[in-house]
């Protein structure tokens, strides 16, 4: 009778081995899909960010002085933050007045990301090669980067602007949208501080 418990204890022993070696088993199974879809699947995907210190506007006199006008200039580096390489097609850049709302002692909402009417600058640069700025294969970790300069009129000191760049790859499903916060530009001469 001690030999058919101790058989009977063994088969038992033996199953319940087997479901724990189940269990662990999708147990395991369970965590390598979570750390996939969590950690590993979206840097996977296609991410084109701003390097944020390479990020900048900046105002400044025309080289040649013309009246009433001065220069902005900028600065914007991209880069693949992504592990797949991508390809930007497309740069569509636009400048457009930001009126914020007049001060009325209460708590305003306000949307600058959306364009007010008149957009003062709206080009579309397509396709790829030297003369088009920002566009081509980028590898994973690879940067690019390009200066655009703007001729401006001057204006009232109340008056900002708000500067807009997406990015496109070849499809047209935006890889990157920048905003250059709104900011003053260069003041009208008689809205200047002596």
């Amino acid at each position: 009778m001690d030999d058919a418990k101790r058989e009977r204890a063994k088969v038992r022993s033996e199953i319940l081995k087997n479901y724990f070696e189940i269990a662990a088993l999708c147990l395991a199974g369970a965590w390598a899909i979570y750390t996939f879809v969590v950690k590993d699947l979206p840097i996977l995907k296609r991410h084109v960010d701003s390097v944020e210190d390479k990020v900048k506007l900046s105002w400044s006199e025309p080289p040649t002085p013309i009246p009433g006008f001065c220069q902005a200039d900028w600065s914007v580096t991209v880069k693949n933050t992504g592990l797949s390489s991508v390809r930007i097609h497309k740069v569509w850049l636009r400048v457009w007045r930001f009126n914020p709302p007049r001060a009325s002692g209460r708590i305003e909402y306000f949307q600058f990301m959306e364009p007010q009417p008149p957009i003062l600058f709206n080009k579309e640069f397509t396709g790829e090669g030297e003369d088009i700025p920002l566009t081509g294969k980028l590898s994973s970790g690879d940067e690019v980067g390009h200066d655009f300069t703007f001729l401006v009129p001057r204006t009232p000191a109340d008056e900002l602007l708000v500067f807009d760049l997406r990015l496109l790859d070849e499809g047209g499903d935006k890889l990157m949208h920048l905003y250059q916060p709104p900011t003053r530009r260069c003041l009208a001469e008689a809205s200047r501080v002596p």
